[in-house]
């Protein structure tokens, strides 16, 4: 019974999230016809949990998820990344975009094998298809923190 109960359940969720997608109706239209109404929220990124990223892609670096298809945003996920001294991802590429702001420290971003310095308060937008990385450049154990928003699929881990 509980199964079936479920299987119901996310077969609703599946047929909302698509109705959603193809533009039928807003996220808040569905709420609304749902009985649910939409609230403003608010809250501080040291709050939410912290989960290190995979020693594949990156290196004392922990990301915190902001936004997502599961809280507010159904089109992006926006993650708040820290990376402490000897931090960095690896050199990746990866069909999606990112939309990226500094919001401490100084890193560099490296992208198809040219070093851009950034600092708090810079913004970047890398385009899906091209090879980049990111580290962080500061002194001591300055922490290097940036926001970054890609499409659902781009949040791998």
């Amino acid at each position: 019974m509980i199964g079936c109960a479920v299987s119901c359940f996310c077969a609703f969720l599946v047929a909302s999230r698509n109705r959603v997608q193809k533009g039928e109706v807003s996220q808040k239209e569905l709420l609304l016809e749902r009985g649910f109404k939409m609230k403003m929220i608010t809250g501080h990124v040291n709050d939410l949990p912290a989960y290190p990223v995979p020693a594949d892609h990156a290196d004392n670096t922990v990301r915190r998820v902001v936004f997502s298809p599961d809280n507010c945003w159904d089109t992006s996920v926006m993650r708040v990344f820290t990376m402490e001294r000897g931090g960095g991802t690896h050199e990746h590429e990866h069909p999606w975009s990112h939309w990226v702001f500094i919001l401490e420290g100084k890193g560099i971003i490296v992208y198809e094998g040219k070093d851009y310095p950034v600092e708090a308060g810079s913004y970047m937008f890398i385009p899906g298809g091209n090879k980049h990385y990111l580290y962080n450049a500061g002194s001591g154990d300055e922490v290097f923190r940036f926001m970054c928003i890609v499409p659902p699929e781009g949040d791998t881990f």
